[in-house]
């Protein structure tokens, strides 16, 4: 029995098979089991196997298969956990709601279908670093490098920069607010233990029908509140900056947005208001105050 941070996982049908000809050769070894009603392969090999059991850092590759996760790991590290890993690591996950499931996290909804990554590792005793981080959610691309430690006495800390050519923010918003009914977002569940601080750009972002282009931001979550703040982006001609903020279960938020040189009417136009319509560039500001649950927003 394997415990975690889902419902503990319970290994049956436990096949090993192990090719290590003499004590200076390499090794490979071959773990297949049943969890969860899921098949899975664990596959190591190493030309440094003495190393890595006298508890030394040594060259592994580590390659897990199941029939919704698929992982490797290419480089050096110990047996004994991911201590100082350092190398090449790439993770896919075809079916996302399906592997939260089989992981025991049944009470939480991602709003997400399929992910990848991948990057560099280098972990410390302290954290892990992901460098040249690509990574895949639903189609939606996005570049850079992120940390995760442990600070004493705070919880884990996820903080970085990522990069996207195109972001749309409504998806985000449903995803992470308007879960399906009686389901928690994955997104509150996760910050509840988790403290985020990240540097965001983006070449697009849409909201809808409006876009804004060169977007930089930075998203941050800590004590149980989110905050995203657009410090600067191209909008219909000028300039838009915007600030908002909810606690992390989406009851209520805060929104304030400025808009310097644009072009109102464009705006105005694409969101199909009907009435009297500023026409040609100004400027406008508003301070905006919701006291409703974003889930019904």
């Amino acid at each position: 029995e394997i415990s975690g941070p889902g419902a503990p996982a319970l290994l049956s049908g436990i096949d090993a098979k192990i090719n290590w000809p003499r004590l200076g050769a390499g090794m490979k070894a071959l773990v297949a089991s049943r969890t969860g009603g899921q098949l899975i392969r664990l596959e190591l090999a190493s030309p440094q196997p003495l190393m890595l059991l006298a508890g030394r850092d040594g060259a592994l590759t580590v390659r897990l298969e199941a029939p919704l996760v698929t992982a490797r790991f290419d480089g050096s590290g110990r047996l004994s956990g991911i201590g100082e890993a350092q190398g090449a690591l790439e993770i896919d996950v075809t079916d996302v709601p399906g592997a939260m499931d089989w992981l025991g996290w049944r009470k939480a909804n991602s709003g997400i279908a399929a992910a990848s990554m991948s990057g560099t590792l280098n972990a410390r005793d302290d954290g892990i670093r992901l460098d040249d981080l690509a990574l895949t959610i639903d189609g939606l691309q996005a570049s850079g490098a992120v940390d995760l430690t442990r600070p004493d006495g705070r919880p884990p800390k996820l903080a970085g920069t990522l990069a996207f050519g195109s972001l749309d923010l409504h998806a985000l918003f449903l995803a992470a607010f308007h879960p399906p009914e009686k389901q928690e977002p994955a997104l509150a569940r996760a910050l509840r233990d988790l403290d985020i601080d990240l540097r965001l750009s983006a070449d697009s972002a849409s909201f809808g029908p409006l876009e804004a282009r060169h977007l930089g931001a930075s998203l941050l979550a800590a004590n149980g509140r989110i905050a995203v703040d657009i410090g600067d982006s191209e909008f219909e001609g000028g300039q838009m900056i915007a600030h908002f903020a909810t606690p992390i279960d989406g009851q209520g938020a805060d929104l304030d947005i400025s808009l310097r040189d644009a072009d109102l009417g464009a705006a105005a136009r694409k969101l199909a208001f009907t009435g009297p319509l500023p026409l040609g560039t100004g400027s406008f500001d508003a301070d905006l105050k919701i006291d409703a649950p974003l889930a019904s927003a």
